[in-house]
């Protein structure tokens, strides 16, 4: 077994320690740590590919912390370096642990030199390791341990394991994970046994043929979900006390989150808009529960937005809309809505008195809306955007090989994803969406490929669960609008192992999309990035925030379809000497839109019913319904 092998274990493993990591951009953060390294007499072996047990894992242990968070939490404790290993040293060489660091006291650099220094000698006392580990630790909240071996605890009584359960006994929110390094099968089971009883996982790195499988299955985590944008605004039921939402333009939108209140079934609560004659307002907006996670029944809620012309009952014909309403009651995954004003400035949608308005029931915890007005082009660019394009089918798309590939970690919004220029591979965890940016230029379409690698828990599920548990893709352009993927394309199993699907956006990119009356075509109008969204699904499982999930190892491949051709030309001056928005730094700004899509649901499920008797149904005839997408009249 390679060193590399062994970093892969090792990082696997302490990675479990940082299953709170957030996405890039967000202060970094992770669980509190200690990682208990055997430094015994045994580990100065030289069969790991010519090096001895020893220097493969301090090679391996600091490579790991090289790559850690700046401010991880990370502790080190190691035993068996004191003494001899003779039968009169025994004594001592059971009380022979050292704590070379607390978690969260030394740089990186320092641990890595204490661990560089280790020399092997001794006993293997685990059970007074992991004692002492625990020691190290705060009394509340989330926090691991990581107990590196390589043989069973010689220091026993107590029994390695019944120390592990008398940690889990003691209430405390710790999980231990396990690794053996070159272990039998008396070590195996016994380090085996302390990461059952505890909640944790063991990786076996003892053989090439094993060591993928147990690695992936070794590693989990809990799901990551939504950030909602900071900026807030609140709707109000009358239109005279509406607040002002901030509009931004196509190349720099404004993003501002609301909590709406919770109205009668026929009443609206409003917040303004005012924009320049001229330009279509264009509001991407993401209904985000108050949980993350999958659940039997969730936080039912009801909610639709429309835009409103002063005074008016009816959103139309100031606006454009792709649902009526957005209901969810059955799990805790964001609902994507968008909507945009009609290009027509009339005495009945003056676009300086605008309002939007939204009717909720039981409402959701946050609406984050993405908000710009674009001006209408008299320079539409190359011919192609004078016409609307053609829908592709199923027959256009076929899966095609990995190319230049990289390891990334999915976005969890817009604001966060990876650019993939082709190839990449991510893990992902029940409950979460992931985001991915590609650039898709006018006259192109979005292609994707989609596998799923590894699936750790497979041999563990039913099969009714292998059918539940699935993969589900969509797309958002640069304002969050959606992008609708062919028919039937949707959906991968995370069962299919080493299956590849085949899915792309329906409509090739023209600005004339934007007039049609078909609502899965009219957001197909903006050329830039696209936002390609893999969500993972699995009905009725009960998971949320705090679940530790293994992940599922993916990889998309993203490539743009068709000839790409010259865009229209905005003129964003009126928008610009009116204020302009100011809410995205040039970080968040996508290539040519320069926008931002917010994150969206990939599930329109709605699962029927509510309270005791809606579980009867469900548990009964399982029958889950499909929310109906209802286009413009």
């Amino acid at each position: 077994m390679h060193r590399s092998r062994i970093l892969a274990a090792l990082g696997t493993i302490i990675g479990l320690g940082l299953a709170l990591m957030p996405p890039a951009g967000a202060a970094e953060n992770m669980d509190p740590t200690v990682v208990v390294l055997d430094a015994s007499g045994s580990m100065l072996q030289k069969d790991v590919g010519g090096q001895t047990r020893m220097d493969a894992a301090k090679q391996a242990t600091t490579e790991f912390v090289s790559e850690a968070p700046k401010d991880a939490q990370l502790g080190l404790v190691t035993y068996g370096t004191g003494t001899g290993s003779s039968d009169a040293e025994k004594e001592a060489g059971c009380r022979d642990i050292t704590v070379l660091a607390r978690p969260g006291e030394k740089p990186s650099d320092a641990l890595k030199n204490e661990v560089n220094g280790l020399q092997p000698r001794g006993y293997t006392p685990i059970g007074n390791s992991l004692l002492k580990a625990n020691e190290l630790l705060p009394k509340d909240g989330k926090r691991s341990i990581v107990l590196v071996s390589d043989g069973i605890d010689t220091c026993a009584p107590p029994p390695v394991c019944d120390v592990a359960k008398q940690l889990k006994e003691q209430g405390t929110d710790l999980v231990v994970h396990t690794i053996g390094f070159m272990v039998d099968d008396a070590a195996r089971a016994e380090l085996t046994c302390v990461a059952n009883v505890t909640g944790g996982t063991y990786a076996d790195a003892s053989s090439k043929e094993s060591l993928k499988a147990t690695l992936t299955k070794a590693a989990t985590r809990t799901a990551v979900g939504y950030q909602a944008a900071q900026k807030t605004i609140e709707f109000t039921p009358n239109q005279g006390d509406a607040q002002t939402l901030e509009v931004g333009t196509v190349d720099n939108p404004a993003r501002v989150s609301a909590k709406p209140p919770t109205m009668p079934m026929s009443k609206n609560s409003f917040v303004k808009v005012n924009f320049p004659n001229n330009h279509r307002l264009h509001v991407g907006y993401t209904v985000l529960p108050n949980k993350i996670g999958t659940r039997m029944l969730g936080d039912a809620y009801g909610l639709g937005m429309g835009i409103y012309g002063p005074g008016a009952s009816s959103p139309y014909p100031c606006g454009d809309t792709d649902e009526n309403y957005v209901t969810s009651v059955d799990d805790a995954e964001p609902e994507l809505g968008w909507l945009m004003s009609t290009k027509e400035n009339s005495n009945n949608c003056p676009p300086d008195k605008l309002y939007l308005g939204v009717r909720t029931q039981d409402a959701p915890h946050t609406v984050d809306m993405t908000v710009a007005a674009v001006p209408i082009p008299s320079d539409k660019g190359d011919a192609f955007n004078e016409s609307p394009s053609a829908a592709r089918t199923k027959t256009d798309v076929l899966p095609f090989a990995a190319g230049n590939t990289t390891e990334v970690k999915g976005g969890t919004q817009a604001d966060n994803a990876p650019e993939v220029n082709d190839t990449a591979i991510s893990e992902i965890v029940e409950g979460e969406t992931q985001y991915f940016a590609a650039p898709v230029g006018w006259g192109q379409a979005l292609d994707a490929t989609v596998e799923v690698l590894d699936d750790p828990s497979d041999k563990e599920k039913s099969a009714s669960d292998k059918i539940a548990r699935v993969l589900k893709f969509s797309a958002v352009n640069s304002l969050g609008e959606e992008q609708y993927l062919i028919e039937d394309t949707d959906t991968l199993k995370v069962a299919d192992i080493r299956k590849p699907v085949a899915t792309g956006t329906m409509y090739p990119i023209s600005y004339a999309n934007v007039d049609v009356n078909d609502v899965q075509q009219q957001t197909a109008w903006l050329g830039g990035n696209n936002y390609f969204r893999v969500g993972f699904e699995r009905p009725f499982s009960g998971t949320d925030e705090h679940t530790q999930l293994k992940p599922v190892k993916y990889r998309v491949t993203l490539r743009p379809s068709g000839k790409e051709v010259s865009g229209p030309k905005f003129d964003n001056t009126a928008m610009n000497s009116s204020g302009g928005a100011d809410s995205r730094s040039s970080s968040m700004a996508a290539p040519d839109s320069t926008a931002q899509a917010q994150n969206t649901a990939l599930s329109r499920w709605l699962y029927v019913g509510v309270g005791a008797l809606a579980v009867l149904l469900l548990v009964v005839v399982g029958v889950v319904m499909w929310v109906v997408r209802r286009s413009k009249g």
